[in-house]
């Protein structure tokens, strides 16, 4: 018997250069917590992925983009730092 493992007896783990799956369940997160208004960001946290890959799946999904609330924020106060007074 050899020790090389059998790469049919145990599915593969995650290592290096190798793509993640989407799962429906991962999917159902993506479109919850996008749909909750949550940013890409948030949701790579959450899932534990990288932010780019939320974002090309979420475009994938057909999911409007969320802008984060710090960005939000930043934009509004940067508005009413622009109003003449």
């Amino acid at each position: 018997m050899s020790d090389s493992p059998n790469a049919d007896a145990a599915p593969a783990k995650r290592g290096r250069g190798r793509p993640l799956s989407w799962t429906a369940d991962v999917d159902a997160v993506i479109r919850r917590m996008s749909g909750a208004g949550y940013s890409d960001a948030e949701i790579a946290k959450h899932i534990e992925r990288p932010i780019s890959s939320v974002f090309d799946r979420r475009r994938a999904l057909g999911l409007h983009a969320n802008k984060g609330m710090r960005r939000q924020l930043c934009r509004l106060n940067l508005r009413r730092a622009l109003v003449p007074t």
